[in-house]
Formats: structure tokens, sequence, C-alpha cells
């Protein structure tokens, strides 16, 4: 994820509605794991993953922010 992404991230994070899912073909690494941290993401997922496992993972997300 590029600086300038996590940057836009920031100013849309300022709403408390929102949900954040990291999409990524990378390994997770130490510094994805710093950004995710520092960004507040809900969800890591890593391609290639299948179907019913995204799905899994998003509605998991969905249901965790509602609490």
């Amino acid at each position: 994820m590029g600086s300038s992404c996590a940057d836009r991230l920031e100013l849309i994070l300022r709403q408390d509605n929102v949900i954040i899912i990291i999409y990524t073909c990378s390994y997770k690494s130490p510094v994805d794991i710093e950004l995710e941290s520092a960004i507040g993401a809900n969800e890591y997922i890593i391609k290639p993953e299948e179907p019913s496992v995204f799905t899994q993972l998003i509605e998991k997300a969905i249901l965790e922010h509602k609490k």
C-alpha cells in the first residue's frame, strides 16, 4: 500500500462507520503489520483467497465492527 493511499485512508478514518479491509498479494511483513495497526484495519486478506473464505472474512469484519 502506498503512502498516498495511507494518507487518504487517514482522512477517511476520522469517521466511525468505516471498515477497512486490506486485500493484498504481499506476504504479511512486519511493515505491513505496522501499517495495518496504524490505520486500524479490521481485516487483512492475502491474495489469492477462496471466495468462501474471502466472504467469511468480510462478514467477520462487519460483525466485529458492529460490536
